[in-house]
């Protein structure tokens, strides 16, 4: 299956974009593959969490936490492997989400720690024996 950007007709073949749309050609190779990937991982963490559910039905389930831990595990690191994925296929195509909440709290976090360092050397270890 071939991912488009635009098809103007209902022909059985639509057209090949145009060579001058190189990157609309590649953005949409990217969404394509993108898409793929993350079809394929949340197929296989959905999967893993119904097994997990399900271990956990059965008392033997309880007496073996461990293995939903590492189905946990498993979970967390298929997401994190999606995230990351997703991310860097937005940065080369210079269209990467930024979360606009989290600049501003690490923004808010840069600056406390500035202070806070400021402060220490204002007022410094010595401060309290009266050493300036």
């Amino acid at each position: 299956m071939e991912c488009f950007v635009e098809s103007r007709t209902h022909e059985a073949h639509p057209p090949s974009p145009p060579p001058e749309n190189t990157h609309a050609q590649k953005l949409a190779t990217a969404l394509h593959e993108m898409d793929r990937f993350v079809q394929q991982g949340c197929a296989e963490v959905s999967a893993l969490a119904q097994l997990a559910l399900a271990w956990l039905e059965i008392p033997e389930g309880h007496q073996r936490l461990d293995v939903v831990a590492q189905a946990l595990v498993t979970i967390r690191n298929s997401a994190e492997s999606l995230a990351e994925y997703a991310g860097s296929e937005a940065r080369v195509m210079n269209c990467e989400y930024e979360d606009q909440a989290e600049v501003r709290r690490s923004e808010a976090a840069k600056v406390a720690a500035e202070e806070a360092g400021h402060v220490y050397t204002v007022v410094g270890p010595g401060a309290a024996r009266g050493v300036r």
